[in-house]
């Protein structure tokens, strides 16, 4: 539908809907000399030629303030109300779009619903067009018109030509404010009875109906059984999408009541749930005992006998929950054994003596009551409530039943198999339901005795190895202490499980808790290699020499000592808290340990080196480590990755002298050391060497290990890397281009690795900036010349060597990408030989080269073009 255009400049060509001819009727004229008729009143020639006739502009002036006899052009008086009508326009389409959201259900429900009125005479003719003529839905003139007159004709005609009133909507007349609400409402109850419910029709039904509710008088005393019906159905989804559920339902049951109207069983238990969870806890019982009282035989009633049962452990009420689970079981109103569960939760969570026996108790009528259906899910949540309640042995009897199910030679070790022996009889059992004092001759003790074959450390890890996967560490840790008062060792793998499982919880207790048991455990292992130098030497401990190492709690059995990867875990954890002075007495406790450092440990003791020390200590400590001490453990890929990060911020501290065998000076010419002091002085100032001596070693480091090693390597090395090395080679004072041709030419060899665009323009940043006055960045950013003449270089080498290619018939686009790669290095390698050999003869250049080959532990390594082999 086309809308009309208000503004300034008005087309007497501009189309006038039909729907806005009774506003745009008595606007006045825009002048005398230009009047705008209605449309329908011109002939097809006059709408014609105004097609063809210029716009008209009317503008309205009034005299300047000054009195200069000037004038300013001002808002003309039909401009305040053309704006207001767009303004009302534009409120009508939105609301007509919102009503067509509703599809043609909402239409129809609307014009039913006045046509009833009519027929029934409620409602006079001339308020049923104006309803017409003023309704949001007025979106389409000549379908209302059409229903217009089939209304004040006195026929029963609907949107779609026949009668379609819903049995749920409802029927009232309201003044013509609050027509539109009932409208919305009627529509959606509509929609909700055709198509079902889904997201928008649940949302959009409550919202109207309490937009109905609070604007129209006495609303409830017209709204039928099958409307309330209807709303309750679309609130009672129980998904996430619902958060409201539970208010809703509430606010129906009440509406439902306050109407006259009864409710049923179900909904009566669910109205009776959300008084509860909505905080209405006393209400919520009350109505569940005087709905008690009401219950028929024919009522299914066992979701009912199930919400009063978890009412009332949730409202520490667990004697009352106690009575009505097993009276209802007995009784069969209850059919899943399950709902003892919830009693079991209710009785520990009291945590008193005669609570824990009666929740152990309910345990082993679970057991009795559903055999072999009993699932992993009903041990895990049985075992959790009495690892909440603190009693872990209890936890471990519930366990080792669950390990005990697959074994039916093993049924005497059973739980309720040992309940039976101590009282007696089945029947004897089934009276100590209510028998408090035949609960109390129970030994809950005796009740939790393992096989003998469960009895060591390897038991109790897999069920800490369960806890620790269900991301329960602090129950983990009750088993701990079960274990050593028990007499039995934790492994040191589950409790570094432990260690790390708090750490990645990530707050300050769970970081406290980690940080107590790792250092328990790095004592205890300080006084195990204490006493094993002693009785090397010959000599007795002395008591009063050794550490504290007894576990969290008292017993006679001392922590387990720590391994190395108690070690790992508390550096990594001390570098992610940036607590360097915990790193180095880590350091120290890790020799007295006697623990051999792995290389995990040395990479992150040389990081926090670097944040401390500085570069002078992060290299003396990587040499100690890799040469002198002669580890087991070596340097990976990662130590390289980190040393080369240390080159480049040696690189930003390097002065600006020259670098050996480089074509490229400084500024600082006049100053300048010989290249023979250059590298000595800066080890000496830097305590780091030169990337062509990082470079040599880290190829030694390569040639050094086995094949196994290498390929591990060569796949760690990534893209990152190479381009940070060969940053370092032409940041290195005043830049290294003969090393970075040999990094180039030797990561291919060793790494499988060649430039590309990313290499190419860092080579060309350099060079560009090497003949400046200053090799900073911003010399570049001043200078784009340089690199366009470098880019400009390099493009002429790219298109001799086509020029090559093509010669020798090769033709580059049908190539693999590993011949495209290697014509990248050899590109890269061209441009800077061309930097390199200005002042020298190919002679000279080539010794340059291979003396840095040397230098770099390469030395002979072929730097020329890959095609001499073809």
């Amino acid at each position: 539908m086309k809308s009309l255009r208000l503004g300034k400049h008005v087309s007497s060509s501009a189309y006038i809907c039909q729907s806005c001819q009774l506003y745009l009727y008595g606007i006045r004229s825009l002048s005398r000399k230009a009047t705008l008729l209605p449309s329908w009143t011109k002939t097809d020639s006059q709408r014609k030629k105004e097609t063809e006739a210029k716009e008209v502009d009317v503008r309205w002036f009034e005299e300047s303030p000054s009195r200069d006899g000037k004038l300013m052009q001002v808002e003309g008086p039909e401009e305040t109300e053309t704006t207001q009508l767009k303004a009302r326009i534009d409120r009508l389409e939105e609301e007509l779009e919102e009503i067509r959201t509703g599809g043609k259900v909402g239409l129809s429900s609307f014009i039913s619903q006045l046509a009833q009125a009519a027929r029934e005479g409620s409602v006079e003719q001339e308020e049923l067009q104006e309803a017409l003529k003023d309704s949001s839905i007025a979106g389409d003139i000549k379908l209302l018109g059409r229903l217009t007159q089939s209304l004040l004709s006195g026929k029963d005609i609907a949107s779609d030509g026949s009668e379609d009133i819903s049995r749920s909507t409802v029927k009232m007349v309201t003044r013509k404010e609050q027509r539109i609400y009932l409208h919305r409402l009627n529509g959606y109850l509509k929609q909700a009875e055709a198509l079902g419910f889904d997201v928008t029709t649940r949302k959009q039904l409550w919202r109207w109906y309490v937009r109905c509710k609070q604007s129209i008088p006495n609303f409830l005393s017209r709204v039928s059984s099958e409307t309330l019906t209807t709303l309750w159905d679309s609130q009672a989804d129980l998904t996430e999408s619902n958060p409201d559920r539970s208010a809703h339902l509430k606010t129906i049951a009440e509406d439902t009541t306050a109407c006259g109207y009864q409710l049923s069983l179900d909904q009566r238990v669910a109205y009776i749930e959300a008084l509860f969870l909505e905080g209405e806890t006393a209400r919520a019982i009350e109505s569940w005992r005087s709905t008690e009282k009401s219950l028929t035989e024919s009522d299914n009633v066992e979701a009912f006998f199930e919400l009063g049962v978890r009412m009332y452990a949730a409202h520490e009420s667990p004697e009352e929950a106690h009575m009505i689970a097993y009276e209802q079981l007995i009784r069969g109103n209850i059919k899943d054994p399950r709902i003892l569960i919830t009693v079991i939760n209710a009785w520990s969570q009291t945590k008193e003596n005669l609570a824990l026996r009666r929740a152990w108790y309910g345990y082993i009528r679970l057991k009795e009551l559903l055999g072999l259906n009993t699932t992993m899910e009903d041990y895990d949540t049985v075992c959790k409530s009495f690892l909440d309640a603190g009693r872990a042995d209890l936890a471990l009897a519930v366990f080792k039943d669950m390990m005990l199910s697959a074994d039916p030679s093993s049924i005497n070790w059973t739980s309720p198999a040992l309940f039976r022996n101590a009282v007696g009889t089945v029947e004897g059992m089934r009276s100590a339901a209510y028998d408090s004092p035949e609960i109390n001759k129970i030994s809950l003790e005796a009740m939790t005795i393992l096989p003998r074959r469960y009895q060591n450390k390897f038991f109790y890890g897999s069920w800490i190895k369960k806890l620790l996967g269900q991301g329960d560490v602090d129950s983990a840790a009750l088993v701990v202490e079960l274990m050593m008062k028990r007499a039995i060792q934790p492994d040191a793998k589950y409790l570094n499980g432990m260690i790390g499982a708090w750490i990645r919880e990530g707050h300050s207790d769970a970081y406290e808790k980690a940080e107590k048991m790792a250092w328990e455990m790095i004592e205890a292992r300080k006084v195990f290699a204490w006493k094993r130098r002693a009785s090397k030497r010959g000599q007795e401990p002395m008591q009063d020499e050794q550490s504290d190492a007894h576990g969290p709690i008292d017993s006679d059995v001392a922590m387990t000592p720590a391994t190395l990867e108690t070690f790992s875990l508390l550096i990594d954890y001390y570098l992610m808290r940036q607590n360097h002075d915990q790193i180095r007495w880590l350091n120290r406790s890790i020799g007295l340990a006697e623990i051999e450092p792995d290389t995990f440990f040395m990479n992150r003791l040389l990081q926090s080196y670097l944040k401390t020390d500085g570069l002078r200590r992060v290299w003396q400590t990587y040499t100690d480590w890799a040469y002198k001490r002669h580890c087991v453990a070596k340097p990976d890929m990662e130590t390289f990755t980190f040393l080369w990060e240390c080159a480049r911020l040696r690189a930003s501290r390097t002065p600006s002298w020259r670098s050996p065998d480089s074509n490229v000076q400084s500024i600082n010419r006049s100053s300048a050391p010989s290249p023979a002091l250059d590298q000595q002085i800066v080890r000496k100032e830097l305590g780091f060497p030169s990337p062509r001596a990082l470079f040599a070693d880290m190829v030694n480091w390569m040639l050094s290990s086995s094949v196994k090693v290498r390929k591990t390597n060569a796949d760690d090395f990534s893209k990152q890397v190479y381009d940070n090395i060969i940053r370092c080679f032409v940041d290195d004072g005043g830049g290294d281009l003969a090393g970075a041709l040999v990094a180039m030419h030797a990561m291919k060899q060793h790494f499988d690795m060649r430039p590309d665009e990313d290499t190419a323009k860092i080579l060309i940043r350099y060079i560009a900036r090497s003949g400046e006055q200053s090799v900073t960045r911003r010399s570049v950013r001043h200078r784009p010349d340089r690199v366009v003449r470098v880019t400009q270089r390099l493009a002429e080498l790219a298109q001799h060597r086509l020029e090559f290619l093509d010669s020798r018939g090769i033709d580059v686009g049908q190539c693999d990408e590993r011949f495209r790669e290697e014509e990248n290095l050899f590109l890269a390698s061209e441009l800077v030989r061309s930097v390199i050999g200005r002042k020298k003869d190919p002679g000279e250049l080539e010794h340059v080269v291979q003396r840095a080959a040397w230098d770099m532990g390469v030395g002979g390594i072929d730097t020329g073009d890959h095609l001499k082999s073809i």
